[in-house]
């Protein structure tokens, strides 16, 4: 999507396998060069240059939200009551963050010292 005029400039079509009921969710690393959509408990990393899944994986639970970090080493993604730290080159669970009644995430930051 071009954000200066709010037009779409490329689609493309990506499967989530079963299908869900769930609202996806998205979010783009800190370099631009790729998109994580997740749909239910499934995400997908795909590359924002050819549009292609460079990766698929399944999250412990339905993800409602999505954040990438400034620096481009971690994923979140907001589940029921938790945060996922994930790699976002592998997909791998780092960490989880307890955070009740969590629904999405908004912004991913870092604290000052």
């Amino acid at each position: 999507m071009n954000t200066n005029d709010l037009t779409i400039e490329r689609t493309t079509r990506v499967s989530f396998g079963a299908p869900s009921h769930a609202q996806a969710k998205a979010a783009v690393s800190s370099d631009g060069l790729t998109l994580f959509v997740a749909n239910g408990s499934q995400l997908v990393a795909i590359d924002t240059t050819s549009l292609r899944p460079r990766l698929r994986w399944t999250a412990a639970g339905p993800v409602r939200g999505l954040g990438t970090s400034a620096d481009g080493l971690h994923l979140y993604a907001a589940m029921q009551d938790e945060v996922a730290v994930m790699d976002p080159s592998t997909g791998r669970e780092t960490g989880m963050i307890p955070a009740p009644a969590t629904n999405e995430i908004r912004y991913v930051g870092t604290l000052a010292a």
